[in-house]
């Protein structure tokens, strides 16, 4: 899931010709950034045992022509949470399946609803990434 900002015309131009120390608060603001919408996806995010929610972090990389941020998780079934399952998943399944519960009772299901947890943190923080970024850089 990409989330895509515009309004990045001023600070683009900065970029090109920053200082060193510029630089810094740049990055010192796109992490800020990325904490912010790392912590509403964490707060978003659905609990059972609690590893999905653990696993969640943020990454910052500055190259020379652009700067990127990314809110992740390497667990495997992350993306099953966020977009659903069978009938309720964008191409899903549309038959229902089996399966066995921990305790070993035979369950009848048609999947799960997303959660959209990654989703829902960045539309609620897209309007207030850019002006964290921009603070002191403009």
């Amino acid at each position: 899931m990409d989330i895509e900002l515009s309004g990045f015309d001023e600070v683009s131009k900065n970029l090109e010709n920053a200082s060193d120390e510029l630089m810094e608060k740049i990055m010192k603001n796109f992490t800020k950034a990325m904490i912010q919408v790392e912590r509403d996806v964490k707060i978003n995010c659905p609990v059972d045992e609690g590893r999905l929610r653990a696993s969640i972090t943020h990454e910052v990389e500055n190259t020379d022509e652009v700067i990127e941020g990314a809110i992740f998780t390497n667990v495997e079934y992350a993306p099953f949470v966020e977009m659903g399952t069978g009938i309720y998943a964008e191409n899903g399944r549309q038959t229902p399946w089996y399966y066995q519960d921990k305790n070993g009772n035979t369950v009848k299901t048609v999947g799960q609803n997303g959660k959209h947890f990654m989703q829902d943190a960045a539309d609620k923080n897209k309007d207030k990434l850019l002006e964290i970024i921009k603070d002191g850089v403009i």
